[in-house]
């Protein structure tokens, strides 16, 4: 009789512990992006620079080097391709021409680039060999700087609002900074817009002509200084600061190809990028 009464209860419980609701997972990390554009959140994020040219008989390596960096790396970077320097001219009279005003500027601000291609990673001085720093540097050292700067903490925490009108092509952004820790630097913050998926010829090797090369992530337009704007505003821990900017896309501008690229950097003394975030514009 025991023996079955124990039977009974230890039936009893098997099916009150099987009928016990559960109840969904709860996130506990939080998640999700700041407005409806891009969010750096608080992982960190590289800026990788690219002086490139059409009549560079070298920058399809380069740019096969920054493909497979975003396909290991999803997410983590954001690219600007800009054009400029005597190879950058157009190899054909049909084909768009990729310099910018800007593009020169930064040139000058960043450079001079020693060869094409070369890339500045995050804009900081790496030593490439013992006692030698340099800002742009050779494509055989980008994925050591670009892991190696994944790999740093974000010091500020940036998001993007963006409003895009499709019949006026009426650009407006506001580029939201949270400050994650204190900053005792001078420190500049930049908006720009690339676009991608533009077809015109390319050098590849000593003989070879892409007349039907796709390019990316070429630089359209600053839309602050190509040196940035200055933040006059408390940079503690907490603090924040806003920038808005607006632009009327040039109909030549395939809205739906464009991106914005908005990070801060250090204005005085070295030009190391804290952050970077992107976002497409449609």
């Amino acid at each position: 009789m025991r023996q079955l009464l124990y039977l009974f209860l230890l039936f009893f419980f098997s099916i009150f512990l099987a009928c016990e609701e559960v109840g969904p997972p709860v996130n506990l990390s939080g998640g999700g992006t700041g407005g409806n554009g891009g969010d750096s959140s608080n992982q960190r994020i590289v800026l990788m620079e690219e002086f490139t040219a059409v009549a560079c008989i070298n920058c399809p390596k380069g740019h096969e080097i920054i493909a497979d960096l975003l396909d290991s790396f999803p997410g983590r970077i954001e690219v600007v391709e800009i054009h400029s320097g005597d190879l950058a001219e157009p190899i054909n009279d049909t084909d768009p021409d990729f310099r910018t005003v800007d593009g020169n500027d930064l040139t000058n601000y960043l450079g001079p680039f020693p060869f094409q291609p070369s890339a500045s990673i995050d804009r900081k001085l790496w030593e490439v060999a013992p006692g030698d720093f340099q800002r742009l540097v050779d494509r055989s050292f980008w994925s050591t700087f670009v892991k190696s700067e994944l790999d740093s903490a974000a010091k500020v925490k940036l998001t993007i609002e963006k409003d895009y009108n499709s019949s006026s092509r009426e650009l407006n952004v506001i580029l939201n900074a949270e400050f994650l820790e204190d900053i005792s630097d001078i420190v500049n913050a930049t908006i720009l817009i690339t676009e991608s998926g533009m077809v015109a010829a390319q050098d590849d090797g000593p003989v070879e002509v892409i007349e039907d090369y796709v390019h990316k992530y070429v630089l359209r337009d600053i839309l602050t200084n190509y040196s940035g704007e200055l933040i006059n505003a408390s940079t503690t821990t907490g603090n924040t600061w806003a920038l808005s900017k607006s632009i009327t896309l040039p109909l030549e501008w395939n809205a739906d190809n464009c991106r914005i690229v908005a990070f801060i950097a250090k204005a005085v003394g070295n030009y190391d990028v804290l952050q970077v975030v992107g976002t497409p514009v449609n």
